[in-house]
């Protein structure tokens, strides 16, 4: 596993180089983006970075403070990278993976189903060739990663000893892949990942991780005819055959943002080729933390839905996974995201600010109940206030929101609806009128709390860089899909689609894709820390522990506490604590009652080079649960 070192934050404190001008990766980028606000620069330094979406704001006239820009860009930087997988040590790899407490846990939960009588069924097969195809990036398909599977004695040996230990024979490829979708596993995949991101939330705790949220969806082709969408319910049903959830969808880039493509619309080939796609399958929606740029929680849906509406279900299952300290800042999000409905629901039900990319700009909705004594007669494009009496347009001077408490004074959990009259955006007339308001009801899409617009005082120009910075950042999540597509070989196009009919079966592999991105973080950052952990006992999940021995919670950043504290009648109590050992109950994880132990953290090559060094394969075999054990 290659470490890769985070990127380094841009220096605010000083002006940009002034070669970046004459870079060629900086022009080519720049007049893309001018082009198309709503492409999504990459394979660009920090640097780089800021000074295209500089030079873009500049080319559009935009009132974007250059020196607030760079400092919300030096304050977003991702504070993780997360490493590399290695084919030529692959097993390896897996084993550093495997190896951490909670995918231990995860594995030892993980089972297929099973008849009301009989015996149980042996699914280590179908496992580890979930965990080839998902995982190890060998190949897309399945035939492929069962011959890995089987012939790599190391992986094979792996999935026996994470199976209870013993020699077991491989099934036969055709009963390993029927197990594929039974052992479909979303909601304890979500859960797991959802806990290590919290431990590095731990690890890490000035990064501001779980902070600021980022949404976006990726295609995924289904292995079915890809054809269009049938001209009535029998003939669509009948297109779809043995893959009943895949729907098609045609879709087309346009300058402010993309759209679905309708049945017999005309137009060019030649524009429909160079800016559009098709697919019959599935679309894959993931909010990511945008400070680590992993995955938080996805969902997996048929390709002809609106992926909008998965914000939903996908806010509802982070807030439950992570616990009572829920409190992210921001989320942010591409047009597609850029509705009332969904702006309204993440104020006033989760009470996170949206930063969605503005496509309805030519709305003009009407204002005159949502504001006080008609003083406010209409809204600009970009969100600001119309003085009735002066016809003009005013600077923003703050964003009032509602306090998250019920009657009774207590917390309101996620998900609870508070207040939605509270929400106001507030503007100054400088003519006489004094200072205006306008509640949020009237469009809740472009009257936020961070602005479109730069035009206020040092605070409102402050929230207008830090949503353009936010926006830069969306490129984290074509990372995310680069290393699922790239790396993972996962929702590929054309012969190189996944050769797997059932969506269960999809779901599985994307899960453990994106859960491994996350595990391979985390055993970074603990080698790195020279931190040890150990194996739990089958059944139990391992818990970070202090010093003293007592379980420690992960300890809400500076900003997550303020806010609690702000949306609270008392602060919530928090356990501080710095750890440098991952304990768990003392128990017989092997066969042979042999109990785990904390031993010095082994990189891949220390592992590598310990079983060059045993004078018989058997005996490094033997000893190898031992060595990973605390990888």
């Amino acid at each position: 596993m290659e470490h890769r070192n985070a990127p380094r934050p841009v220096n605010f404190k000083r002006s940009l180089p002034a070669r970046l001008k004459h870079d060629p990766q900086v022009i080519k980028w720049a007049q893309r983006l001018a082009g198309n606000a709503h492409m999504r620069p990459k394979d660009l330094s920090e640097e780089q970075l800021a000074f295209v979406m500089l030079e873009v704001a500049k080319r559009r006239g935009d009132e974007l403070d250059r020196d607030l820009f760079l400092k919300t860009m030096a304050e977003t930087t991702p504070a993780l990278a997360a490493p590399k997988l290695e084919r030529q040590r692959l097993a390896e790899d897996l084993e550093l993976i495997w190896s951490q407490p909670e995918m231990r846990t995860f594995w030892d939960g993980w089972d297929g189903a099973r008849a009301k009588r009989g015996p149980a069924p042996d699914y280590a097969t179908g496992r580890g060739l979930a965990v080839v195809l998902g995982m190890s990036g060998v190949s897309a398909h399945a035939d492929d990663a069962y011959a890995e599977l089987t012939q790599n004695r190391a992986i094979w040996k792996l999935v026996e000893r994470l199976s209870g230990g013993g020699r077991r024979i491989p099934h036969s490829y055709e009963n390993a892949t029927k197990q594929l979708p039974r052992l479909a596993c979303h909601d304890r995949a979500l859960a797991t990942n959802v806990q290590m991101i919290r431990e590095l939330a731990r690890l890490h705790p000035d990064a501001g991780i779980g902070e600021r949220l980022m949404i976006d969806g990726m295609a995924v082709p289904a292995w079915c005819a890809q054809v269009r969408a049938g001209k009535d319910e029998a003939e669509e049903r009948a297109r779809r055959g043995v893959c009943p959830e895949a729907g098609a969808r045609a879709i087309i880039h346009a300058s402010n943002g993309k759209r679905n493509v309708a049945a017999g619309e005309r137009g060019s080939a030649n524009t429909y080729l160079a800016k559009g796609k098709f697919w019959r399958g599935y679309y894959l929606v993931c909010i990511a933390d945008q400070a680590s740029g992993l995955p938080l929680v996805w969902q997996t849906m048929d390709a002809s839905r609106d992926e909008a509406s998965a914000i939903i279900p996908l806010m509802s299952d982070l807030a439950r996974l992570w616990g009572e300290d829920f409190a992210p800042e921001l989320i942010a999000g591409d047009s597609a995201w850029d509705e009332d409905n969904w702006c309204r629901m993440l104020e006033v039900e989760y009470g996170i600010h949206p930063v969605f990319r503005l496509h309805h700009a030519d709305r003009r909705p009407d204002v005159s109940k949502h504001s006080r004594d008609g003083t406010v007669a209409a809204i600009t494009p970009s969100g600001r206030l119309v003085c009735a009496a002066h016809r003009q347009a005013l600077p923003m001077v703050g964003a009032e929101t509602a306090r998250r408490v019920d009657g009774a004074g207590d917390r309101l959990r996620p998900g609870k609806t508070s207040d939605e009259s509270a929400f106001r955006i507030r503007a100054e007339c400088s003519k006489g009128c004094g200072r205006l308001g306008l509640k949020m009801q009237a469009d809740w899409s472009r009257l936020t709390y961070y602005p479109h617009h730069g035009h206020g005082a040092g605070a409102i120009q402050w929230r207008y860089a830090m949503r353009q910075a936010m926006l830069t950042r969306l490129n984290g999540m074509e990372g995310i899909w680069q290393r699922l597509q790239g790396g993972k070989k996962l929702g590929t196009d054309d012969a190189d689609r996944t050769r797997i009919r059932r969506k269960e079966a999809h779901d599985l592999l994307i899960d453990l894709a994106l859960l491994s991105m996350t595990a391979a973080t985390l055993a970074d950052v603990r080698a790195q820390r020279q931190i040890t952990v150990s194996t739990p006992p089958r059944g139990k999940a391992a818990q970070p522990s202090t010093a003293n021995g007592s379980t420690a919670p992960p300890s809400p950043s500076p900003k997550t506490a303020a806010r609690m504290t702000a949306s609270s009648p008392s602060p919530p109590s928090a356990t501080t604590a710095t750890t440098t050992t991952v304990n768990a109950a003392e128990a017989s994880a092997y066969p042979g009652g042999e109990s785990t132990r904390s031993l010095p953290v082994l990189s891949s090559e220390q592992l590598a080079r310990a079983r060059r060094t045993e004078p018989s394969s058997d005996r490094a075999d033997s000893l190898l649960p031992d060595l990973m054990i605390d990888v």
